[in-house]
């Protein structure tokens, strides 16, 4: 009886962190845009963890070929819901503007990735 009773234990913490009992945190795509060579692309997206965390606001970048995951931890990344606009100078350099991120929201501001110029503007 022990036996069968760890088991059943064993088997819903597992469904509990697949996601079956506690919800995963979910990724809403808000805006994309290619470099002009389209070697790249920047996704602009929210990550919504549940009631008892934030939004977060990611800025991430790939190579165009690659397809979007949200697993990868983003080159820029503010708490909270913010619209961050993208606009590339060249094929090289990425411009980021942000009217209401707060210096105090910002946890992660790369200001390179692999050869792009990446710039933040509040």
């Amino acid at each position: 009886m022990l036996n069968r009773k760890l088991f059943l234990l064993t088997a819903v913490l597992a469904m509990g962190g697949c996601g079956v009992f506690w919800p995963r945190c979910g990724d809403q795509i808000k805006t994309e845009k290619a470099s002009p060579d389209l070697k790249y692309t920047a996704t602009v997206y929210e990550r919504d963890c549940g009631a008892t965390t934030d939004f977060s606001t990611i800025v991430n970048l790939r190579e165009s070929s690659v397809k979007f995951k949200g697993d990868d931890l983003g080159a820029v990344i503010v708490k909270g819901q913010h619209r961050i606009d993208l606009a590339w100078d060249g094929n090289t350099r990425l411009r980021l503007q942000c009217s209401d991120c707060r210096p105090e929201e910002i946890f992660k501001e790369e200001t390179r990735w692999k050869d792009v110029e990446i710039s933040l503007s509040r």
